[in-house]
């Protein structure tokens, strides 16, 4: 067993691949996530949370690109985890994260972003973009 992000309980890792991509360049500060489909199960979104607690660890300020188009069905199971990941996490972010923009072209994302805002407020500046061009453009403009 894993140890996982603060605040929970131990989990077993992700048997499946990664449901998201992470690429991050610490010269720019700039995170850019890419999710690939929903979480197989909840030992997966917090594999992806623990690395997001390792950036947060790093104590730099960062803008992220969350790419939410390829997103499939989210289950409140799972954004109630993302929910305490972001209440646990609140002053870190409010340190470290500059902005995020996400992507979420289509209505299910959306739907699913806004759920995720209804369980727990952002505590950033958050923009929801329909397309990748419109919300790299904005994170130009963003200053770290």
């Amino acid at each position: 067993m894993k140890k996982s992000i603060e605040g929970t309980t131990p989990m077993k890792t992700c048997k499946k691949p990664a449901f998201y991509t992470l690429k991050q360049d610490k010269e720019n500060g700039r995170v850019d996530v890419s999710f690939l489909g929903s979480p197989e199960s909840d030992g997966c979104c917090r594999d992806f949370l623990d690395k997001m607690k390792e950036i947060y660890n790093e104590e730099r300020k960062f803008k992220i690109l969350f790419d939410a188009s390829k997103l499939g069905r989210a289950k409140l199971r799972h954004l109630k985890i993302f929910a305490k990941f972001m209440k646990i996490n609140k002053q870190c972010t409010q340190d470290y994260m500059v902005c995020a923009a996400i992507v979420a072209p289509s209505p299910m994302a959306k739907a699913a972003i806004k759920l995720l805002f209804k369980l727990r407020k952002p505590v950033t500046e958050v923009t929801i973009w329909k397309s990748e061009s419109e919300a790299n453009d904005y994170l130009k403009q963003k200053k770290i």
